[in-house]
């Protein structure tokens, strides 16, 4: 008696996602998605068996449903945040102090605003550039990179909570990370400048004058978010937007007022907005740097610097020296603005100092990349070959590390600067040159 032949179930061979075989490159077949789709913001297809092997996937529904099913009663899949990433709690939200920084297993953030996005539903382009952001560009913000760092456990949980923020966010992140990329084969998926436009589109759209203290608290830290696109690309947009925070300053009333809310992103973007607009304030206008400045000067330490020294009393020895470097570049500043044609240049005396002190810094010292600024004006200042080599190799430096193109930037500012006239003022010629040095 003959058996009858079982049909053989056919099971496709597929080896690797369709977006890899399209780009004929070799597939790592991970699940859900495969590392060269993350890479490229590529929503994966997936490999035979495990999701639909199509060229456009992205449909949410069944993308949600096949996450949820994969994961229910599990909330700590592996994700793109890995120990970054926020971590939900029973309700399916992100909790807010869920961005995980250095050295730290909890870190309390902004609590003013529930975070309202489940991180599943966060698609991963997202999630990977999140990822970039808190690992490549919010330690380049602080001077020590710590549980302290606001840029990460403020920032992040409230971009997964408000699509404006989100978005800048990403603009950010995408600009630094195709900088940073070793390959530039392809046209990048994720286009910075949309994100950008985004923003800004969203920023028109909400109103100011809204009597929620907190929508007022995510328009500005917004802006400030594109204050820092405008330093990561070297963008000349910065002028726009220091009139666009000064105009939002005067709808809540001050940036005193800002500071004394008591609520935490408004506390946090305060310190940001002085921070930026001092360092500003000499690129824009040489009354209005010698102003900012002098005043800077009399405080004599920046508020978050004094905050820094607690915690780590391991950098006793560096903080305060960042402190004297970045002291004595305002005195170099204030020197020129105020030095008239018949005295005497004394900017060759302190520059000496900065010098001795930056050269007494390691080079492997914590913190180095908060004296862009410092080490600009010093270099602006230089007179011999020798000073100006000095300080561009310490630009040069701090720009392999960090990756923002506005200290590229800086390099064709002091050219300028270097080829000018002996009785030109430096301090004039700084003043709009499109690039935002900090």
């Amino acid at each position: 008696m003959c058996r009858a032949k079982r049909a053989r179930v056919y099971v496709p061979k597929a080896k690797g996602c369709y977006e890899c075989s399209q780009r004929r490159i070799s597939c790592d077949r991970r699940h859900p998605s495969c590392e060269k789709c993350v890479a490229k913001g590529l929503e994966c297809s997936g490999i035979a068996g495990q999701r639909p092997r199509f060229r456009n996937v992205s449909s949410i529904a069944w993308e949600a449903k096949t996450y949820k099913d994969k994961n229910e009663g599990d909330r700590s899949y592996s994700g793109i945040l890995d120990s970054s990433r926020p971590q939900e709690n029973d309700t399916g939200k992100l909790n807010s102090n869920s961005f995980i920084g250095p050295d730290t297993t909890t870190t309390n953030c902004a609590q003013s605003s529930p975070v309202g996005r489940a991180l599943n539903q966060i698609p991963s382009w997202q999630r990977i550039l999140l990822k970039h952001f808190s690992d490549y560009i919010a330690p380049q913000m602080v001077i020590i990179d710590d549980r302290n760092n606001g840029w990460r456990n403020i920032v992040l949980p409230l971009a997964c909570a408000d699509e404006m923020v989100m978005c800048a966010v990403l603009a950010v992140s995408a600009f630094h990370s195709s900088t940073r990329l070793a390959s530039h084969q392809e046209q990048e998926v994720v286009d910075p400048l949309m994100l950008y436009s985004k923003t800004t589109r969203e920023l028109q759209r909400r109103q100011l004058d809204n009597r929620d203290p907190h929508a007022r608290d995510r328009i500005i830290l917004t802006i400030v978010l594109l204050l820092l696109y405008s330093m990561v690309n070297g963008g000349s947009e910065f002028q726009i937007l220091l009139r666009m925070l000064h105009s939002a300053l005067e709808v809540v009333g001050s940036l005193g007022a800002l500071a004394e809310s008591g609520r935490t992103i408004a506390n946090f973007s305060a310190k940001q907005i002085h921070k930026m607009h001092v360092y500003a304030s000499a690129l824009v206008d040489e009354q209005e740097g010698m102003r900012e400045i002098a005043s800077q000067v009399q405080k004599r330490c920046w508020d978050e610097q004094e905050l820094t020294l607690l915690p780590h009393p391991d950098y006793g020895y560096t903080l305060p020296l960042i402190s004297e470097l970045r002291q004595l570049a305002f005195q170099i500043y204030l020197d020129e603005v105020t030095r008239s044609d018949d005295m005497v240049d004394v900017a060759p005396n302190l520059l000496g100092r900065f010098r001795l002190a930056l050269e007494s810094l390691p080079e492997t010292a914590e913190g180095q990349h908060v004296l862009v600024w410092p080490a600009f004006i010093a270099a602006a200042a230089s007179r011999t070959a020798e000073n100006r080599d000095y300080f561009t190799r310490f630009l040069q430096r701090q720009f392999l590390q960090s990756g923002f193109v506005n200290i590229r930037k800086a390099f064709d500012c002091l050219k300028r600067v270097w080829e000018r006239k002996t009785q030109e003022s430096w301090t004039r010629l700084i003043c709009n040159q499109g690039v935002f040095v900090m």
